[in-house]
């Protein structure tokens, strides 16, 4: 399956969950480590602007320059091309506006959302759609087993026990879920 990550820059989860994809054996985007290229930032084509804006806002006249950069310009075409050739997009919490959009985006075009959800956070109405995926067993359970995962680790286990409807354990299995405390932060103000 060919899966876009949609998250925050500063989310600790998100290398751990576009690892964990690739383990299942999936193609996976990371918006971070796009294919021959490194992740856009709004640095790259306006390194002040962050000193210049008021409290990290832009007038309308300075973003519109920003856009129209050519890094901005194929950073875009990176992610939507990326998007548009999915399969199924991960919406990874906590997150941003570029994460929210590109989750909606997915969804309008047909393709199946999976929402990680690991710890507490606020509700969403339009989840409703997508598939809320709690801890790492339901990740597993939802793409398949690690490649090379031995059977009889705790991971492989719960994976077979959700897969036959067993009760699923409260307790992450792997150590990416216990960084949802620590991840902070929004995507929306470093990546469009």
């Amino acid at each position: 399956m060919n899966i876009y990550v949609a998250s925050s820059w500063r989310n600790l989860l998100q290398p751990g969950i576009v690892e964990a994809l690739r383990l299942c054996g999936h193609e996976v985007y990371d918006f971070r480590n796009p294919p021959n290229k490194s992740g856009f930032a709004w640095e790259q084509v306006n390194p002040g602007w962050k000193r210049d804006a008021a409290g990290g806002h832009v007038e309308a006249e300075p973003y519109r320059a920003m856009l129209a950069h050519p890094i901005a310009e194929a950073g875009y075409a990176a992610d939507i091309g990326a998007l548009r050739d999915c399969d199924a997009v991960v919406y990874v919490l906590p997150c941003g506006r570029s994460a929210s959009w590109e989750f909606g985006y997915a969804m309008g075009q047909g393709k199946r959302g999976y929402v990680v959800w690991f710890g507490p956070h606020e509700p969403e109405l339009m989840f409703r759609e997508a598939t809320i995926l709690r801890d790492m067993g339901e990740l597993f359970a939802a793409f398949e087993i690690p490649r090379g995962l031995p059977s009889g680790t705790p991971e492989a286990e719960e994976q077979r026990r959700q897969a036959d409807g067993a009760p699923v354990d409260d307790e992450p299995r792997l150590s990416v879920a216990s960084a949802a405390s620590e991840s902070t932060g929004q995507r929306g103000e470093t990546n469009p």
